[in-house]
C-alpha cells in the first residue's frame, strides 16, 4: 500500500513540469521627445579670456526611447523536458485508451459495449496529467517572447556650440 502511494507521488512529480528560467537582453534606441513634451530653449553665458561666450541650451521635459527586449531560455533543457513529458503522457494515455478499446471489442469483431476496465480511468488520468507539463510549455513560451516597447528616458539636453556673444 505504501509502495503504491510512493509510486503515484513520484509519477505525479515527474509529470509536474517546471518553469524555465528566462534571460533578457535589452537594446536601447535613441531618445526622442515624448508626445506633448515641453521644449525650452535658453541662452547660457560665460566669461572667457577672449570675452563673453554664449550658447543655446535646448531642454526637453519628457523623453522616450524604444527598447528592443530579447528573451531566451537560460537552460533550454527544462522546456525540452516539459515538451517530452507532455508528449510521453499524451501518447501513453492514447495507447491506454486504444488498449481499452481493443479489450472491449474482441477479436471476433463483436463489441461488448461498455467494459468495466481500469484502463479507461487510467487513460483519462494520464491525459489530465499530460496537461500539466503542456501548461508549463505554453506558460514558458509566452514568457520568452521578444518585445519592442517605448520606455521613459531621461530629459533631453542639447548643448549648442560656444560662440562670441552678440552685442545688443
Amino acid at each position: 500500500m505504501m509502495g503504491t502511494r510512493l509510486a503515484v507521488c513520484a509519477g505525479s512529480l515527474a509529470l509536474a513540469g517546471c518553469v524555465a528560467q528566462v534571460q533578457e537582453t535589452r537594446a536601447y534606441g535613441v531618445s526622442r521627445p515624448a508626445p506633448g513634451a515641453e521644449v525650452v530653449a535658453a541662452q547660457e553665458r560665460t566669461a572667457s579670456p577672449a570675452g563673453a561666450a554664449c550658447r543655446t541650451v535646448v531642454t526637453t521635459s519628457r523623453a522616450v526611447r524604444e527598447v528592443d527586449v530579447r528573451r531566451s531560455f537560460l537552460d533550454p533543457r527544462r522546456q525540452q523536458a516539459n515538451v517530452a513529458l507532455a508528449v510521453l503522457a499524451g501518447f501513453g494515455s492514447a495507447f491506454l485508451a486504444y488498449d481499452a478499446a481493443s479489450l472491449a471489442c474482441q477479436t471476433g469483431g463483436s463489441c461488448t459495449g461498455t467494459l468495466q476496465s481500469a484502463t479507461w480511468p487510467i487513460a483519462a488520468t494520464t491525459a489530465a496529467l499530460a496537461a500539466i507539463p503542456l501548461g508549463f510549455v505554453v506558460y514558458n513560451a509566452t514568457r520568452v517572447q521578444d518585445d519592442v516597447r517605448l520606455e521613459p528616458a531621461p530629459p533631453l539636453v542639447e548643448l549648442g556650440p560656444w560662440q562670441p556673444c552678440e552685442v545688443p
